[in-house]
């Protein structure tokens, strides 16, 4: 499993909701404390939490209560989510203030039903997280990605990465170059 390192955010005059109470002294986020779900599902989640927090649409539910979209980890037989946002009907431990809820619910997964993260089939989580004192903030977790150095996990083949469309059956494979690097 990808280990996450520490992150600390450093000082800095800032009115930014999710910094602005640690200006004076910076925070260290302990991996446990960067998100609550296995960072490269994260990362492909990242940008459908951020249309849907934007208002785009990508497909309705049949009575049109809420906006939706299947995404799939970069596993070949990995993590399948659902990514919804519905109205703040006061059933998620969110502010009462939050008008709308996206939410990430795991739907499938593939590989014999085990991921190395742990992940079920039903879990369920808010983004971008109810509690902003709780967690990194996803926007600076999906800036600083490509610099993380994660260990790929087992679950990941990178002959066979697939795409994050659920319903489309394609596949990438990263090839090496002509320096044997990939």
């Amino acid at each position: 499993m990808a280990r996450l390192p520490n992150v600390k955010y450093l000082p800095g005059n800032t009115k930014c909701g999710w910094h602005e109470q640690y200006k004076d002294t910076g925070k260290v986020y302990k991996p446990d404390e960067i998100y609550p779900m296995c960072p490269f599902l994260y990362h492909t989640l990242y940008p459908y939490y951020l249309g849907l927090m934007f208002g785009a649409v990508f497909k309705w539910n049949p009575d049109k209560r809420y906006a939706y979209q299947n995404v799939c980890c970069p596993a070949e037989k990995g993590v399948c989510a659902i990514i919804r946002i519905r109205e703040n009907d006061g059933r998620y431990d969110v502010p009462k203030h939050w008008k709308t809820v996206i939410t990430a619910s795991i739907s499938k997964i593939h590989d014999n039903g085990e991921c190395p993260y742990g992940h079920k089939e039903g879990d369920k989580f808010i983004f971008p997280g109810a509690s902003q004192h709780k967690w990194l903030c996803p926007a600076g977790l999906n800036n600083m990605f490509p610099f993380l150095k994660l260990e790929i996990p087992k679950c990941i083949n990178l002959k066979r990465l697939r795409c994050p469309d659920w319903f489309d059956n394609i596949y990438y494979s990263l090839e090496e170059d002509d320096n044997g690097k990939t």
